[in-house]
């Protein structure tokens, strides 16, 4: 492992949200799934479905829902699916992978939630 040597530094696992996002602001009460591809990690430390399994951490806040609908496995994807809930405010998605010499790669994306309409 590149880790024991002098000099070397250990690169965190790249972990990245992918498409399409939501639009910003985005409406209320709305589903979206973000397809992506499943972290990997530079120094090949980890294989990217323990990553999936054992080293990943997602956490979502404000006005929407969200969760990792896949991760890894035969088609290596990172596939979130997010709902916006009833609104106004900020949602707040953060993925952090994290590899066994405890690097952390991030990615993170807000978008703002218009108000649900009223009858």
């Amino acid at each position: 492992h590149p880790e024991h040597l002098p000099g070397v530094i250990d690169e965190p696992p790249v972990i990245g949200f992918g498409s399409p996002r939501p639009p910003n602001p985005a409406p209320a009460n709305t589903h979206y799934t973000i397809v992506g591809g499943q972290p990997e990690d530079p120094d090949q430390d980890e294989e990217p479905n323990t990553l999936c399994r054992e080293r990943l951490t997602f956490t979502v806040s404000g006005p929407c829902t969200a969760a990792v609908a896949g991760c890894g496995g035969v088609g290596d994807v990172f596939d979130v699916d997010l709902t916006t809930g009833s609104g106004p405010g900020t949602c707040n998605i953060e993925a952090q992978a994290r590899d066994s010499w405890g690097a952390v790669g991030i990615d993170r994306f807000s978008i703002q939630v218009n108000a649900a309409a009223t009858r």
